[in-house]
């Protein structure tokens, strides 16, 4: 696959905006749960903040995740076969 300068160019765009969106929301929200000592609000802001991020650049790229189904089921095969 061959790609274009213009193409690299439009995903590094991608890229940026959606830093600077995310950057944008955490700069205007965690100041003022850190100065309201609500620590457990800025531990789960973050974490929420993070995984919606890594979510995004995962659908940009295009990128193609298994089921969380298959997840479970790979989980929970072992217990299955105790029982068989």
């Amino acid at each position: 696959m061959i790609l274009s300068s213009t193409s690299l160019r439009g995903d590094h765009m991608l890229n940026f905006f959606l830093l600077l969106i995310v950057g944008t929301m955490g700069a205007l929200q965690l100041p003022g749960l850190i100065r309201k000592k609500w620590w457990k609000e800025v531990a789960m802001y973050s974490i929420l903040l993070i995984a919606g991020t890594v979510s995004s650049f995962i659908a940009l790229k295009l990128i193609e995740v298994s089921s969380p189904f298959e997840w479970i089921a790979w989980l929970y095969r072992p217990i299955n076969r105790l029982f068989d």
